[in-house]
């Protein structure tokens, strides 16, 4: 679990940041998990490692800030319908795509202003402008904002609308 959650994505980072960087542009999306649910009873190392990658992710937003390559966590925003963990989830919860359309929008162009940022892909909604969509889809964020250091992440610290109307609800 941690080998796969923690060092996989460090290591792909690790080889994936430098040439983003000479080329001047690049997105690097990691898989999270529902902020509420990282430190449930029975998950073992799952939940730890995502919190610990998402640390990760805010690392390496700020390491890229302002140079044209990004670096988010989006999560489905719950159990997802697969066989997963302790047993089977089939029918009871979110369709595996369900992070299909906000994965897409942070993989564009269109998706520069937001670095260091979690979203929740549940919360798409087709009928907004993608930018718009994608704001509604965006979280509050795992850890505090810096206080020991200025961070350029001013977005990540941002509290989500949903957040701020008392709407943040994870499945």
């Amino acid at each position: 679990m941690i080998t796969t959650n923690v060092v996989g994505p460090y290591m792909m980072a690790k080889a994936a940041i430098p040439k983003m960087l000479e080329g001047g542009w690049g997105r690097i999306l990691v898989t999270n998990k529902n902020a509420d649910s990282q430190h449930e009873k029975f998950a073992g190392a799952y939940g730890p490692s995502k919190s610990a990658v998402e640390a990760q992710v805010l690392s390496w937003a700020e390491e890229t800030a302002g140079t044209g390559v990004t670096v988010n966590c989006l999560g489905p925003g719950g159990a997802v319908n697969t066989r997963f963990g302790r047993g089977e989830i089939r029918d009871r919860g979110l369709d595996p795509n369900v992070m299909n359309k906000m994965a897409l929008f942070l993989a564009s162009d269109q998706s520069g202003d937001y670095n260091g940022c979690r979203f929740t892909g549940k919360y798409w909604d087709d009928a907004l402008p993608n930018a718009e969509a994608a704001e509604k889809c965006r979280d509050a964020p795992l850890f505090p904002v810096p206080e020991s250091k200025p961070t350029k992440l001013d977005r990540a610290w941002q509290d989500s609308e949903r957040a701020v109307a008392g709407t943040q609800t994870e499945g």
